[in-house]
């Protein structure tokens, strides 16, 4: 998780954002073809690793694992189809997804050691 999810969760989270300050709006939105294929190897990389985790040894208690690496492998495949469209919509949308995703597997197997 932390040397291939963690820093490429960080690549499609960070990629789009929009803050507001006192100075004003400040958007964020990949603005080149290199890093929007940043994005799409980030989101790719998420589902590659989204299958291993359905491999034993680490799918081990079925349904409910299976479920979760599932959610994980759909959403960043659509965040990988929405870095390949150049949607920055969409990859933030599908980025809050993906969190969620992220989030329901932490719960349920992460100790709070």
């Amino acid at each position: 998780m932390q040397s291939v999810l963690n820093p490429n969760a960080g690549v499609v989270w960070g990629a789009v954002s929009t803050v507001v300050t006192t100075a004003g709006i400040d958007e964020k939105r990949p603005q080149s073809d290199a890093e929007w294929g940043r994005v799409r190897t980030a989101a790719a990389t998420i589902t590659k690793a989204g299958n291993q985790l359905m491999l034993s040894p680490r799918a081990t208690d079925g349904s409910r694992w299976m479920k979760a690496a599932q959610a994980l492998i759909d959403t960043s495949t659509a965040a990988m189809r929405a870095a390949e469209a150049k949607n920055a919509d969409r990859l933030f949308s599908v980025g809050g997804e993906m969190y969620s995703a992220c989030l329901t597997c932490h719960e349920n197997y992460m100790s709070g050691d």
